[in-house]
């Protein structure tokens, strides 16, 4: 009973997030970045190239944004 309640006081104060910045595109670059990430944390790419993937990855998902 105890670690259920120190897990369910991870969550105290969630209801005050602002989340009035969110945008359109929150959804999809966070994807791109855990994808592009993946490789760099796996050791098969540097962060730049990780990085790089990323920014193709995100302008070709939202032709309108660029970095």
């Amino acid at each position: 009973m105890e670690c259920t309640a120190q897990v369910l006081s991870l969550f105290a104060g969630v209801e005050n997030l602002d989340l009035s910045n969110l945008s359109s595109y929150d959804q999809g670059c966070n994807e791109e970045f855990q994808n592009a990430m993946k490789g760099y944390f796996e050791g098969s790419a540097t962060l730049d190239e990780a990085l790089d993937q990323f920014y193709k990855a995100a302008e070709e998902k939202y032709p309108e944004l660029s970095h």
